[in-house]
């Protein structure tokens, strides 16, 4: 039967893909999987890890699914293989309301090959109950080091996936992932119950990526590096990944004045604003993108030639990630940390508030207990909405109120756009000059605020529910960043709907392991502590994270890092590579040349 199923497979591939042979780490893995024997797959990004399950999904009689944490990287994937010809339909909130009967009907006929969901879909008891009435062939699990309690990526979801899978008894699992250390992959083997899985664990190693570290301790120094390197590979794209969303838009605004084709990505940006700029990027109408790690995860563009980070990350995983998306076709590609001496203080303050002590948790649920109305719900409005004291969100409110909810003690949903409070900059007469250059949205929106002036003195603050029937709230957003970012509309920024899960009872009794989460900020201190050992040692950078993660049968000079060649600032130049060569050489009675 194994046999006959590979057969089918090598067909599918070549019909499908256009392929005739598999990468070593793929064929050994799509082997086990065509077996039925459980898998964990780690292949380093641009590996090919997609093609571990795509290819026996079209094999193995059923439906596969796939869970993936990300709608876009769904929407991505599922594109694609509608492209080559391939049955794949996804399930997720932002889909069009005829959508998902198409995807249940497609499920139901059994002509559906692939089915993309996020965890949090796949858990909902609506979904296993209809999902369990089918025949389940094979249940991939993307992104799998996400059930890391302790790891860079952790979402709680994952951790009762295993439910789902005895729910759903899939006649083989696989998990994936790109960045995974042996800790971790025994993590994910114990958290998904896999059954003695077959591990394939690829080489990290990307020999075609240059790794270096450049010192820049004040932000000027940092922009100019940041110039100075795009134009260095211009016209290839680049990608600036930055910690903060103001650090990003400071280094998009700068590379703007002397580049074109810049744009910039994160989360505060509305869906269809990053989604926009995210297409534009992918199809070659964007060279540089600056980004948080909002941006990133699922992206196969195979021709970005630089990754630069403005500032060492928080851990060696999140570099790794972050770093790999450069070059994916396997061309030269270079990889540079921006690093300086006060970076570590930064995250030690992310840390910080990451991890508020108890006493700080207990009086927040405090305020919100007694804030609440009768339904157990509470408005939090961002200082600037000068709102009461004790309904203001704070920074530190963010990460208090992110502990409650990672512990399903509350729930949080943005205020709706229409609740937003905006107004215009600029008097009536030049609004309605700039409307006419821009979007459409935009345009409606600045003539809604405009019509009702009749002087040109400033705008008082106006609520946007009077615009709601006009324009979706996507539109509402995207036209709102539009003209913030011109400096015509100020933005009242939105507030949070908090719900209690929870009777009110005492701080102490909330159902929080602070055990676990002391161990937690321990172990993400450790992983800050790697990141900073790669940005100083004075080793090759290469066999550095090849030995974080766990890959020991390596060389101990690259010849290409900074560190291994003459323009590195360590100790470990060219000629020292040269020297420990020649001495090899010498022992096996080869004649060194001057």
């Amino acid at each position: 039967m194994l046999s006959t199923r590979l057969d089918l497979a090598r067909q599918a591939l070549q019909r499908h893909y256009g392929f005739s042979a598999l990468r070593d780490g793929q064929m050994r893995a799509i082997r086990e999987i065509l077996a039925e024997r459980d898998s964990l797959i780690v292949l380093p990004t641009g590996g090919g890890k997609s093609m571990c399950y795509q290819l026996p999904a079209l094999v193995l009689p059923g439906l596969t699914i796939v869970v993936s944490p990300l709608i876009a990287l769904m929407d991505d994937q599922v594109q694609a293989l509608r492209r080559r010809d391939i049955a794949a339909a996804s399930l997720h909130s932002g889909q069009e309301p005829n959508e998902e009967p198409q995807t249940w009907l497609g499920i139901e006929s059994g002509r559906l090959r692939l089915l993309y969901l996020s965890p949090e879909r796949l858990l909902l008891a609506r979904t296993l109950d209809r999902l369990q009435a089918h025949r389940i062939a094979l249940l991939a699990i993307d992104e799998a080091h996400c059930v890391c309690e302790w790891g860079y990526d952790f979402r709680p979801s994952y951790l009762r996936l295993a439910l789902a899978r005895r729910r759903l008894r899939p006649r083989v699992t696989v998990a994936l992932t790109a960045t995974a250390t042996p800790a971790t992959r025994l993590d994910i083997i114990r958290v998904l119950e896999l059954h003695n899985p077959h591990v394939v664990v690829s080489g990290f190693d990307r020999p075609n990526l240059n790794f270096a570290v450049q010192r820049a301790d004040h932000m000027r120094d940092r922009l100019v590096r940041v110039r100075s390197l795009v134009r260095l590979v211009a016209p290839a794209p680049a990608i600036v990944y930055a910690g903060t969303r103001s650090g990003v838009e400071s280094v998009a605004y700068y590379l703007r004045r002397g580049e074109t084709g810049v744009d910039c990505y994160h989360a505060g940006r509305p869906p269809a604003e990053r989604a926009r700029v995210q297409e534009k990027f992918m199809g070659g109408d964007l060279r540089i993108l600056v980004a948080t790690n909002a941006f990133g995860m699922g992206v196969d563009k195979p021709d970005v030639r630089l990754v630069v980070h403005l500032a060492p990350p928080g851990s060696i995983e999140d570099y790794y990630q972050e770093a790999g998306r450069a070059s994916r076709d396997g061309a030269p590609g270079k990889c540079i940390v921006l690093a300086g001496a006060g970076d570590r203080h930064l995250h030690e303050r992310f840390l910080k508030r990451s991890y508020p002590p108890p006493d700080q948790v207990g009086a927040f649920w405090r305020r919100l207990v007694v804030g609440s109305d009768s339904s157990g719900s509470v408005t939090l409005e961002p200082p600037e909405a000068r709102g009461p004291v004790d309904t203001c969100l704070t920074a530190r409110d963010v990460a208090l109120l992110d502990v409650l909810i990672r512990h399903n003690i509350v729930e949080a949903t943005p205020v709706p756009a229409a609740m937003w409070k905006v107004r215009l900059l600029v008097p009536r007469s030049e609004a309605l000059r700039i409307a006419e250059r821009s979007s459409p949205a935009a345009r409606m929106l600045i003539v809604s605020l405009a019509g009702s002036r009749a002087h040109a003195d400033r705008a008082p603050v106006t609520r946007l529910d009077a615009i709601s029937s006009l324009l979706d709230g996507d539109q509402l957003q995207t036209a709102v960043a539009e003209l913030q970012s011109s400096r015509i509309l100020h933005c009242v920024p939105p507030g949070t709907r908090v719900r209690l899960l929870m009777e009110a009872t005492s701080a102490a009794a909330l159902p929080i392991d602070w055990p676990m989460r002391r161990k937690r900020e321990a172990i993400e201190r450790s992983k800050l502590d790697a990141i900073q050992d790669y940005v100083n040692t004075r080793r090759c950078r290469r066999w550095f994270l090849l030995r974080y993660f766990g890959q020991h049968n390596t060389r101990t000079e690259c010849g290409d890092c900074d560190n291994c060649t003459q323009s590195g600032p360590g100790a470990h130049g060219r000629l020292v590579v040269f020297l420990r060569t020649a001495l090899r050489r010498a022992r096996h009675g080869a004649r060194v040349r001057p």
